[in-house]
């Protein structure tokens, strides 16, 4: 069982942690994977349970030292051989990947009778993690392997050149991601993206916000392709947690009043996954896609399509969706929305 879980309070991590812990099933063992960055205060006096912190520094470290012997020959082409991993640059994004590259590491090591909550950044951040957990087989399909295929071929038509000036250059084959690599961002893929693999707890803090609020940050999430199965609301007061649950009664999520009661009910109900329901999927019958998109505003919503994708575009925000290859000669003419429901129709 995997759980992610974002909340806008931190004290509200440490709440789920201890609601789980306190009603855990008998014979499994819980481990904590804390994503934050932020190393919560999380543990007790008890030590029958695993707690990891996210640590960039190692992880980069590991993922060098791996490399190095690897790509030996690129890095001495790029005068990178004699690098400690302390003196490479600080990229943008780069704690990012080596947030996900740790959490394929600790999944592939789960054991079946572990519970694993992976404790994720504030909502918004923890949207985009999830969102690049979900692509990274494919972006390193899509991108890197075109440009691996190009040097593979540069590299043949340079083979004169190379005995001419006795230099060697290095091989793509050393670039490219190993089988073992490949396997566990393909698992940590399939887990991500079928809600039958996992639950997303998002809870957001409602106290002084309005009525919309709720409405729009999920919009946030859906259009990063990321909708929590379990939605927990914090802070609400009466008059607005009945609107909340007015608008969310058929929604294909869990709704929950935070601070919950903490009962054995409510444990079970954190880590029930076998009935999440999709929010997203495509009707070949009737040649549509439907997503769950609460919250859009339809005078901002813009819809294009190019040769192999439809693109949702919504203040800001962005998603792309493949379109069936049977479907590559449609044209989406037509999109509606109902009970908070998109549905885009193909027509020939």
């Amino acid at each position: 069982m995997i759980l992610f879980a974002s909340a806008d309070r931190y004290q509200a991590l440490q709440d789920l942690v201890s609601v789980i812990r306190k009603y855990l099933q008998a014979g499994k063992h819980l481990h904590v994977l804390d994503m934050s960055g932020e190393r919560l205060s999380l543990q007790d006096t008890d030590d029958d349970w695993t707690l990891t912190y996210f640590n960039h520094r190692e992880v980069s470290k590991t993922i060098w030292d791996n490399l190095n012997p690897h790509a030996i020959e690129w890095w001495k082409l790029l005068s990178l051989d004699n690098k400690d991993s302390l003196e490479l640059p600080d990229l943008p994004g780069i704690e990012d990947l080596t947030r996900i590259i740790q959490l394929a590491e600790v999944i592939d090591q789960l054991k079946n009778h572990e519970v694993l909550i992976v404790v994720m950044p504030p909502p918004m951040h923890a949207i985009k993690l999830l969102q690049m957990s979900q692509k990274g087989p494919d972006l390193i399909e899509k991108l890197l392997e075109p440009l691996l295929n190009w040097w593979d071929e540069t590299h043949k038509s340079l083979s004169a050149v190379e005995k001419l000036l006795r230099i060697h250059l290095p091989s793509s084959q050393q670039l490219r991601l190993t089988e073992h690599w490949k396997n566990k961002f393909e698992a940590l893929q399939a887990i991500t993206t079928n809600r039958k693999n996992h639950n997303f707890v998002a809870i957001l803090d409602h106290e002084f916000k309005n009525h919309d609020q709720p409405q729009h940050r999920l919009s946030t999430f859906a259009l990063h392709g990321v909708c929590p199965t379990h939605l927990a609301i914090q802070g609400a007061n009466p008059d607005s947690m009945q609107n909340i649950e007015r608008d969310y009664k058929n929604a294909p999520l869990t709704l929950i009043q935070w601070p919950p009661k903490i009962t054995k009910s409510c444990s079970q109900s954190l880590l029930k996954n076998a009935e999440n329901e999709q929010t997203d999927f495509k009707d070949e019958a009737t040649k549509s896609i439907h997503l769950f998109v609460p919250g859009i505003d339809k005078n901002v919503l813009k819809i294009k399509q190019t040769a192999g994708n439809i693109h949702i575009i919504h203040h800001g925000s962005r998603r792309s969706i493949d379109i069936p290859e049977s479907w590559t000669r449609l044209q989406c003419q037509h999109a509606r929305i109902e009970s908070d429901w998109l549905i885009l129709n193909f027509l020939g």
